[in-house]
């Protein structure tokens, strides 16, 4: 299995908490994931791969973990109706006398304080990278002056399946990339 940097890091961010056991941390504090790791699969190793194709994907997973879940404070909580809302707005929140509800009144203009309530348990599978190539055979290439002809697409991001329903892309910019490519050699 092939071992690179990210995954060295996330193994090293997942466990460093095992180091300090003894450390009291205030019990309204998230928690860190209890598993997370990378796996990432290269299919058809060689230089030319199977039939001259390569595959390789790249999974993250993450299990065990707590987050703060500021999207249910800034869109459902303290949500500006004049604005774009979560569809929890509506349907999650009291309506009527004697409803008990996770999200206060929707009439109510005052503001959320940052509380636990919002602190929700994360298990995230992340399929983070897809790459596919082909690399034509010689005995075509040769006929053109080529040493070689590769065609390459990649893609990045492809899905996110996560036990919190929140926004991406509010803390970092959120792009799922698409890349094809052409890689000549004479």
């Amino acid at each position: 299995m092939k071992i690179n940097i990210l995954t060295l890091a996330l193994f090293l961010l997942c466990f460093s908490c095992k180091e300090y056991e003894d450390v009291e941390i205030p019990a309204d504090l998230p928690r860190l994931p209890e598993l997370c790791a990378q796996y990432e699969k290269l299919l058809a190793e060689a230089e030319d791969g199977w039939k001259g194709f390569n595959l390789n994907v790249s999974f993250l997973y993450q299990l065990g973990g707590q987050v703060y879940n500021q999207t249910l404070v800034d869109r459902v909580e303290d949500a500006d109706l004049s604005r774009n809302v979560d569809e929890r707005v509506l349907k999650g929140r009291w309506q009527k006398p004697g409803d008990h509800t996770f999200f206060k009144d929707i009439a109510s203009r005052d503001r959320t304080e940052v509380t636990s309530r919002f602190v929700q348990d994360e298990n995230v599978l992340t399929f983070k990278s897809l790459s596919l190539s082909y690399s034509f055979p010689q005995k075509w290439i040769k006929k053109m002056y080529m040493e070689r002809l590769k065609l390459t697409f990649q893609m990045e991001d492809l899905f996110r399946i996560s036990t919190v329903k929140r926004e991406r892309g509010l803390d970092y910019p959120f792009a799922r990339a698409f890349n094809f490519g052409l890689q000549v050699q004479f």
